[in-house]
């Protein structure tokens, strides 16, 4: 019993030296620890064709939205095979069709593997997506993560454009969104309509199992949803934005409401305390990444930029289906505090920096 109670101290000490939070929230999904990350490098042979990339990816899509491929490799051909059980490609029990597109018609998984060639039988790099394609995105495809669950935050700032209706000063201070979230209306860094922010990390955050980071925005309800466009870089240069989904119809009035439901990859999806998760695998085919320009190991700036919300306030803001992003929008000049206001940024995978 001795030796039982010895360790358990040992162990404590060891959580307070790594700063181990105490969940007094209710997390949404298990603590992470620091991690390598799982993203497997996509290369190819110079006798090879360049691999089909996917104009698009993301671990959930819309019902009916249409994927599609292409390779650099001039005169190869695309070719897909779609399924509803993953397939183990080592069996070589792939049937390629030659199609150039997928568009999931109904809901549930559906697995995609793509190549580019000049025959069927050729040995070209094979690309492989696990897709759930859904109707409604509720909180079982993007999990919001708690506000003691990350194990570090946003240590600076750079770049923080303020956009129109943002005159607060109060509300102008980056530094409000360094560490961790507060949960709160007021400890905030008011973006304003079009405003914009990179937040810089001590850590490198990484792709591990799950989302990888999450973005804390002060929505009160739920229901009032300011959104931001989400971007990553490994040297603060070359960014990379996240495909993302809006379903809304409508034009939304300064004071308006969202289903957060119709939402997918766009920060501000749930209220206050409550962040949204980003996972990085959803870029590994992105060209940035297959150069090495961005990698997806080391990433140490996330930009939020603020969506104008209607196409009459001067942008025309639209999501990776080429819907229209609706979200709160104003002219009043009476709102201080107009468009994204970032709570902070939690790192859920990552690891010490270089």
């Amino acid at each position: 019993m001795k030796k039982f109670i010895k360790l358990f101290a040992v162990l404590l000490i060891l959580a307070a030296l790594f700063g181990c939070p105490v969940n007094n929230d209710k997390p949404s999904e298990p603590s992470k620890q620091f991690v390598t990350s799982t993203t497997l490098p996509l290369s190819w042979s110079s006798d090879q064709t360049a691999p089909a990339i996917p104009n698009i990816c993301m671990n959930v899509m819309p019902v009916g939205s249409t994927i599609s491929f292409s390779s650099a490799t001039d005169g190869a051909d695309v070719y897909l095979c779609v399924s509803d059980n993953p397939i183990n490609l080592s069996e070589n029990t792939i049937i390629w069709k030659k199609l150039d597109s997928v568009t999931p018609d109904q809901s549930g998984d559906w697995y995609i593997y793509s190549k580019a060639a000049h025959s069927e039988k050729s040995d070209s790099p094979i690309v492989s997506m696990a897709v759930k394609a859904v109707t409604s995105f509720d909180s079982t495809t993007q999990t919001p993560i708690g506000k003691t669950v990350p194990k570090a935050w946003a240590t600076g700032y750079k770049d923080y454009k303020i956009g129109t209706y943002c005159t607060s000063k109060s509300f102008q201070d980056p530094s409000k969104a360094f560490g961790p979230a507060k949960g709160d209306s007021y400890d905030i860094v008011c973006l304003g309509n079009g405003g914009s922010i990179t937040m810089t990390f001590d850590v490198n955050i990484c792709d591990g199992k799950g989302a990888d980071f999450a973005v804390y925005e002060n929505s009160y309800n739920g229901l009032f949803l300011e959104l931001g466009f989400v971007s990553v870089s490994s040297d603060g240069e070359h960014f990379i934005s996240f495909d993302c989904v809006s379903l809304t119809d409508h034009t939304v009035d300064a004071f308006g409401f969202i289903d957060s439901n119709d939402i997918y990859n766009l920060a501000g999806k749930y209220k206050q305390g409550q962040g949204t998760p980003f996972d990085l695998s959803e870029l590994r085919y992105r060209a940035e990444v297959l150069s090495g320009l961005v990698d997806l190991n080391r990433i140490r700036y996330i930009r939020i930029d603020d969506i104008i919300g209607d196409p009459q306030g001067g942008r025309d803001e639209r999501d990776s289906f080429g819907n229209v992003v609706y979200d709160p929008y104003t002219v009043d000049p009476s709102i201080y505090t107009a468009g994204f206001d970032l709570d902070a940024i939690g790192v859920l995978n990552g690891n010490e920096a270089d």
